[in-house]
């Protein structure tokens, strides 16, 4: 892995996003890009802080380029929101994707959904190989917003 990729919406940045960037890099990405919702969520509503904001924190914490998702894909739903970002991340020459996940075990994961992205979209995707690191944390949400 060179350059991971995140799809992230950072609404708001928290230690938890700064945690997963920084083992993106731990784990040996030497480049991190974010395709980071833009002025809208995928609830359809403002976030929290501005996109500048939520950039700027992103990239003090590690990332090295952010992509703004197009408004029409991040208010899609979870589906469509992850689509575009694979999409984006892969164009740009992404060769990893680092996500949070409630186990560790990639191959569980893709046994869970033989489905997933980067298997089923076109062939434009297939640069990325279907190797996915998992950043596994085991503090609950409340408390990890606390860090």
């Amino acid at each position: 892995m060179k350059f991971a990729g995140i799809i992230a919406e950072y609404d708001p940045f928290h230690n938890g996003h700064a945690w997963q960037l920084a083992q993106a890099k731990a784990l040996g990405a030497q480049h991190v890009a974010v395709a980071m919702s833009c002025g809208l969520t995928q609830r359809g509503a403002l976030p929290l802080l501005p996109e500048a904001v939520r950039v700027q924190a992103a990239l003090q914490c590690g990332a090295d380029l952010i992509f703004a998702l197009p408004a029409p894909c991040a208010c899609a739903g979870a589906e469509a929101f992850a689509r575009a970002g694979v999409r984006i991340l892969a164009a740009a020459g992404c060769d990893a994707l680092v996500f949070g996940a409630e186990t560790p075990d990639a191959a569980l994961l893709m046994e869970a959904n033989p489905y997933s992205p980067i298997k089923t979209l076109n062939n434009r995707i297939d640069t990325i190989p279907p190797r996915i690191l998992t950043v596994k944390s085991i503090l609950e949400y409340p408390i990890a917003m606390d860090i």
